[in-house]
């Protein structure tokens, strides 16, 4: 990737996907909305700038979470989410024995739990 692509491929398909969606769905909003409002006593008009404006923030609050999620897990180092302080102390969680113990046969559990 080149350091001047801001957005990763999948990332540029999510903002793909929200515009076209938010551009095949804005004017059948704003027609349901200005039909459901004209049924009232006290008419009020659906200004078409209220759906293009709420659009363009979705857009920017999706490009601007995709980004901190992306710059977050580029900060990060790989090597500590990976590592174990202690190995031999590892202890498995309390919820996995007990499925264990729910569905492997006796001989084959004493194999298993002994492995962690």
């Amino acid at each position: 990737m080149e350091s001047r692509e801001f957005l990763s491929p999948s990332q540029h398909l999510d903002v793909q996907q929200n515009s076209r969606s938010g551009t095949i769905a804005m004017p059948f909003t704003w027609y349901s909305a200005s039909q459901w409002l004209s049924g009232f006593i006290y008419r009020i008009d659906m200004p078409w700038w209220i759906f293009v404006s709420t659009f363009a923030v979705i857009c920017i609050l999706t490009i601007l979470i995709i980004c901190i999620q992306g710059f977050n897990t580029v900060k990060t180092n790989p090597t500590k989410h990976c590592e174990v302080s202690n190995p031999s102390n590892y202890v498995p969680p309390h919820w996995a024995n007990k499925f264990l113990e729910r569905h492997c046969r006796p001989d084959l559990l004493e194999e298993i739990q002994s492995d962690a």
